[in-house]
Parts: C-alpha cells; structure tokens; sequence
C-alpha cells in the first residue's frame, strides 16, 4: 500500500550520494498559496529542505509520518528538534527499556495510542499500527468534510469514550471504518478512543506500507 500523499516540489539541492530515506513523526505546517500551487499542508522543516519525501497526515491532527532522502548532518539536525521524533532507521529493532516511556509518551502526546507497546515491540509494528490510526481519521476527514482535530486533549482524549462522543462524530468515524472494510466491533458505548484506535490499528499489522523510499 502506498502512502506517498505529497513529494517535495522542484529539484533537489545538494543532493549526495550518501543520502538515505529516514523516517519521522512531526508536526504539519501551512504552505502558503502561489499563483501555480494552492495551500497544503506540509511536514514542518522538511518542505524547506528542497528534498524529496512523501507523506501520511494522521487526519485533521497536526501531525504526520514523513520519510525523505536527506544526509547524515540534516538528519542530525531535523532529530534535534523537540517536537521531532526520528524513527530509528532499523525497524526492525525492538524498543529497549530504556526508551519504552519515552517511545509511549511520544506517540500519546501526539493522540496516538502508545501505551501498548512494551520492551521488545519492534519498531516497524509501532509504525504499522500508527498508520493504520492516521488512514482512519484521514477517511474520516473525508467522510464527514472534518476539517477539524477530533483529538484536542482537552474536550476530547484518547480516554475519551465513543459513547460520549456527538453524534454525528460516531456516525462518521464508524462509516471511515466500514469504508475501509475494517472490523467495528469494538466501537462500543464504552470503548475509549485509545482502545478503537489501536483495534484499528491492529487490522494494519500485517500491511506493507510504502512513504517515500521506506517499505514499513
């Protein structure tokens, strides 16, 4: 499945034969309107980088997963940003204890469920489950015309439950679901956005994706 949303724009500068595709979790940005391009929006940073790179937004949330081909100092550099996180380039590398409360508070503060995983969980079934998250609400978005974050940490949380949600919020992240031909069973009354998600994201397990030049 591929996942490739939007590529950079125009020829890539500085290109080196050193360049590898790396893969990170970041905000969204507004690119500003031209003559030639409407609005869009973009992975914060990369966009100016004049790089290749392809991306999956995780719905209406400012946030998206992007992969782009860039060299070792501006992969250094785009890892040092604090609302950046590097997904390490092995995934197939298993979360060690030392970063399992850093890797869960990472994905939750970013509304993605993450308190599932635990010390050997490899990295590419986070990203897997993670995009199985992003592809729900990005139908949802399109279901209902929901321009809107759902997930605002303040009305609405991942501790939320579905039955507390309006209505027609129900309605529309259910149907996002049956589009994607997914299992609905665990949108119950009481189910918690944390636990549809990731049920969700557990029907993506098995799926190859493909951002950029990164098969996950």
């Amino acid at each position: 499945m591929s996942l490739v949303r939007r590529h950079g724009l125009g020829p890539r500068r500085n290109a080196r034969l050193t360049d590898v595709w790396h893969l990170y979790l970041l905000p969204t940005a507004v690119r500003a309107a031209t003559s030639t391009r409407p609005a869009a929006r973009v992975p914060k940073y990369i966009n100016d980088l004049g790089v290749s790179y392809g991306m999956m937004e995780h719905g209406c949330q400012s946030t998206c997963l992007a992969a782009t081909d860039v060299d070792d100092p501006t992969d250094v550099t785009l890892a040092a940003y604090t609302d950046v996180q590097k997904i390490p380039d092995n995934l197939d590398s298993t979360v060690g204890a030392g970063a399992l409360s850093k890797v869960q508070n990472a994905l939750e503060s970013l509304y993605i469920p993450g308190t599932w995983v635990t010390v050997g969980t490899p990295y590419r079934l986070i990203v897997r489950t993670s995009l199985g998250a992003f592809l729900s609400f990005e139908c949802y978005s399109g279901v209902g015309l929901n321009a809107v974050p759902m997930i605002d940490g303040t009305n609405v949380t991942l501790s939320t439950t579905f039955g507390s949600l309006p209505p027609k919020v129900r309605a529309d992240l259910q149907t996002a679901a049956l589009l994607l031909r997914l299992d609905v069973s665990g949108f119950t009354g009481a189910s918690t956005l944390r636990q549809i998600l990731k049920g969700i994201g557990d029907q993506y397990a098995g799926t190859l994706f493909q951002i950029g030049g990164i098969s996950i």
